[in-house]
This record gives structure tokens, C-alpha cells and sequence, in this order.
């Protein structure tokens, strides 16, 4: 058996091929002077482009140009932006006469949700979709016949650790507030006052940055309630910048799923 290969420069491979798509020679020709210099950086790059065909360089090198990048990001918004509408309006309808047909399902990862699970938010994501979806073999993920929509989310944790406690006392407060009763605002932010300051010493060493974010936003809540002739509107602005605060440590990212079948 005799073997023969041909070593081409990416710009010559894809000229000498007729291609002329202006993006692919640019990342052609910039990675062919990138290769003396950048190649054991790069050789997980290389590895696996040094043996396509012409044609499938060209489209790989397409497939990375901003305006596919773009659009894919475009279409993956208006998916998501339509799949989060579709779940909170059958979530808004639970248990009442307008609820449409079909079921909704509330899928967990135990795993993900673990305070000590250290997962990425990408992980945290995958691991989600596999352990509700992953076909008997392991060889592909499948969703379920009739599946019209899934979306995925669970809480990535600040190294503070869980801030759960707080973020029931300040929903309670924002409540209070909401509802106009400030002097009872006033009096039930205490509670977090002195349980924010007593975890001070367990909390801050675990993560400087995020203690000060939250320490300052509940400063600015605290003052709001507690100015001379308090007013609905700074407290509410108060409470809701504290709220989104909590949310930010204790986000929504990758590991629960909601499932609407028609």
C-alpha cells in the first residue's frame, strides 16, 4: 500500500480549491502565520483541522464568521424569549379554568443543586439535560415524543454559601413595603439587620467582593426604611435593588427542567 500526502498552507489549499470567500482565506492565511510561532498553543486547533478537505475548511472557518455567530445567537434568543414565555404563562394558569391542554413536567438533578456540587453553569446544564434525556445506550441525548419545548435552570450558588435565610426576610420586607406599610418594613429589616451582621464573621472570608456587594445593598434598604420621612417609592427602589442582588449570588442557570408536552 503506498500512501501519499500533500502538505498544503490553508490559504494556498483553499485558493488552489477556487474558494474565494474572503473570511475563510483571512482565517486561513492568519492561522498558516500562526503556526511557527503559536502551534503547541494552538494544536488542539490544528489537530483537528489539518485533515479537512478543502471544502470542509471552508465551511468550518465560515461557520465562526461574525454574522453567523450573530445570527445564531438572534435565533437563540427569540427561542429562549418564546420557551420562557410558554412556561410562565402555563405556570400562570395552574389550577384555573383558562389552563389549555397538554402537561407540564418539573424535572430536578439532585446533583446540580448540591451546595458543595461544584459544578459550572455549563456542567450544571448538561448534567441536567443527560440525566432526564440521555437514550439507554449513551450515545445521543433524545427528548420524548411530542415534546414541544425545554428549558433548563437551577441555582449556582455564591462561595457565600446559601443566602436563603436572608432572601426570606427581604421578600418579607419588600412585601411589606409593597403593600405601603413602611413602619412594618422598618421594624421586620431589623431581623436581617442583626442576622446579616452576626453571619458577618462566618460569610465575609468565604467571598470579600460578593459580602461588600450585598453588605452595601442592604445598607441602602436600611436607609431608605429608616430616613426621616421614609417614602414608598426610595424603599421599594431600595428593596427590589437588594432583591436582585440575592438573585445575582443565588442565580438561575443550569440543572432544573421544564417540559411542556401539547
Amino acid at each position: 500500500v503506498i500512501a501519499r500526502m500533500r502538505a498544503y498552507q490553508f490559504g494556498d489549499l483553499l485558493a488552489a480549491s477556487g474558494i474565494s470567500d474572503p473570511f475563510s482565506l483571512a482565517f486561513g492565511n492568519a492561522l498558516d502565520g500562526l503556526r511557527a510561532s503559536s502551534y503547541n498553543e494552538l494544536s488542539n486547533v490544528y489537530s483537528l483541522i489539518d485533515v479537512l478537505e478543502a471544502g470542509q475548511l471552508n465551511r468550518t472557518f465560515q461557520g465562526l464568521s461574525a454574522s453567523v455567530a450573530g445570527r445564531a445567537t438572534m435565533l437563540d434568543e427569540k427561542q429562549g424569549g418564546r420557551m420562557r414565555s410558554l412556561i410562565t404563562d402555563r405556570l400562570s394558569m395552574l389550577g384555573t379554568a383558562q389552563a389549555p391542554g397538554g402537561t407540564l413536567r418539573i424535572l430536578g438533578a439532585r446533583d446540580v443543586l448540591q451546595p458543595d456540587s461544584g459544578l459550572t453553569e455549563a456542567s450544571a446544564s448538561q448534567l441536567s439535560l443527560t440525566r432526564n434525556y440521555q437514550s439507554s445506550t449513551w450515545d445521543a441525548v433524545r427528548l420524548p415524543e411530542n415534546v414541544s419545548g425545554f428549558m433548563a435552570a437551577s441555582f449556582t450558588r455564591s462561595s457565600l454559601g446559601d443566602l436563603r435565610p436572608f432572601a426570606v426576610i427581604v421578600d418579607d420586607v419588600a412585601s411589606k413595603v409593597s403593600a405601603g406599610d413602611l413602619q412594618a418594613g422598618a421594624t421586620r429589616i431589623k431581623d436581617l439587620e442583626v442576622a446579616w451582621d452576626s453571619a458577618e464573621a462566618g460569610l465575609k472570608p468565604r467571598a470579600a467582593d460578593d459580602w461588600h456587594v450585598l453588605d452595601k445593598a442592604i445598607d441602602r434598604a436600611l436607609g431608605a426604611l429608616r430616613a426621616d420621612a421614609p417614602n414608598q417609592t426610595d424603599c421599594k427602589a431600595a428593596m427590589s435593588a437588594l432583591l436582585k442582588v440575592f438573585d445575582s449570588l443565588q442565580a438561575i442557570h443550569g440543572g432544573n427542567s421544564y417540559e411542556y408536552n401539547n
